[in-house]
């Protein structure tokens, strides 16, 4: 059971692999400020860092199992029976990912930010952006959870997604 305990490395990969996108979100962030654009620009630019973060995890777990952060700290995502996992299960296993990143585009648009929607288009994307996140958290403290408490440590998407994580 020892190749399972991945809980601390699986926390410091996340912060690597998050640490990847950061200079990428203030290229774009100042690049739309020196250049006055749109809030529409910003916004499809953040948009932009977004998906390629999604392509990054999807892929990385696809052909190596594994991210730079997990490359670093020596974890791979398996299927549940050990064996490499498919492209469905990378996508399954960035599945809070992809509907955050769908939810942004849907509900936290430019046209609520710079006028040109309706009193009932701002009122529900507020509304909806509001429950949405709260379900996003609540999916991400049930996640954590469900890491530290299950016996192979395997987090909701693990079992969403049917693999597991071991120390290599």
């Amino acid at each position: 059971m020892n190749k399972y305990q991945t809980v601390g490395a699986r926390f410091l990969a996340a912060i690597i692999d998050s640490i990847i996108f950061i200079p990428l979100s203030f290229l774009i962030r100042k690049i739309s400020i020196q250049s006055e654009l749109s809030t529409s620009s910003v916004f499809w630019g953040e948009i932009l860092v977004q998906f390629l973060s999604l392509l990054y995890f999807v892929l990385m777990h696809n052909f190596y199992g594994q991210t730079l952060g997990k490359m670093l700290l020596k974890v791979k995502v398996y299927d549940i029976s050990e064996q490499p996992i498919s492209f469905l299960q990378s996508v399954l296993r960035s599945l809070p990912t992809l509907l955050a990143l769908v939810f942004t585009i849907n509900f936290n648009n430019p046209q609520i930010t710079d006028g040109t929607a309706s009193s009932v288009d701002i009122w529900v994307a507020r509304n909806l952006t509001y429950w949405l996140a709260t379900l996003f958290f609540l999916f991400s403290l049930a996640n954590a959870i469900t890491l530290i408490v299950t016996e192979k440590h395997r987090a909701l998407h693990d079992y969403i997604a049917g693999t597991v994580s071991i120390k290599k």
